[in-house]
């Protein structure tokens, strides 16, 4: 009975190890897509850096990359679009001060 708890736990421990694992590497991926984007944007070129900032807000959501990507989305003349992701980014930020 023991061995079976043992291996229960033991099995628990290296799933749980994994999955951080994974949401290490899924961070780092975002902030490396996010940091290319930014250099895109840079150069003028955000027909090519939005995708990579929506897929950076996919794998790891957040106000700085809702912020770029609005600014983005404004860039290529989708006004709307950018205009309601500025408001959700005002929202998030008055909610969090």
């Amino acid at each position: 009975m023991c061995l079976r708890r043992s291996a229960a736990v033991f099995a628990a421990l290296i799933s749980s190890i994994g999955v951080a694992a994974q949401a290490q590497s899924t961070s780092a991926q975002a902030r490396s897509l996010f940091r290319e984007a930014r250099r895109l944007m840079e150069k003028q070129r955000f027909g090519e850096a939005c995708p990579k900032l929506q897929e950076s807000l996919r794998l790891d959501p957040g106000m700085g990359t809702q912020f770029n990507l609005a600014h983005c989305w404004e860039k290529l003349g989708l006004t709307a679009s950018a205009w309601g992701l500025f408001l959700d980014v005002a929202a998030e930020a008055e909610k969090t001060n």
